[in-house]
C-alpha cells in the first residue's frame, strides 16, 4: 500500500488495525513488505501513531516482531559470512604477497 494511500485512509477513519482476510493488519503487512524501505518505515510510523496494536499473530503463529527478528537475523548472516570471506581473502592475499 502506498503511503498516500494509507495516509488518507486513517485521515478519513480507518482503522490502523483493520484486519485483511488472511487477519492481518497494515502494520503487520508493512514489516513484512520491505522492512528496510524508508516508506515501509514511515508507514510504520504512521500506524504505531494511530495507535496501531502490536501482536498480531499470522497462520504461523509469528508477530510482527518476529519478522522483523528473523528479517534481521538473515541480515547479520549475510554480512557475517561476507566479513568471513572478505577477511579469507586479505589472509590468501597477505599469505601470497609475503611469499
Amino acid at each position: 500500500m502506498g503511503l498516500c494511500r494509507l495516509k488518507t485512509l486513517l485521515d478519513l477513519g480507518s482503522s490502523a488495525n483493520y484486519k485483511d482476510k488472511a487477519g492481518l493488519t497494515p502494520l503487520y503487512v508493512c514489516v513484512t513488505t520491505d522492512v528496510m524501505a524508508v516508506t515501509s518505515q514511515r508507514c510504520v510510523d504512521m500506524l504505531l501513531y494511530d495507535h496501531a496494536t502490536l501482536g498480531i499473530m499470522d497462520s504461523a503463529g509469528w508477530t510482527e516482531l518476529h519478522q522483523v527478528q528473523s528479517f534481521v537475523e538473515s541480515v547479520a548472516g549475510m554480512l557475517r559470512s561476507r566479513g568471513q570471506r572478505d577477511l579469507e581473502t586479505q589472509i590468501s592475499v597477505s599469505v601470497s604477497v609475503s611469499q
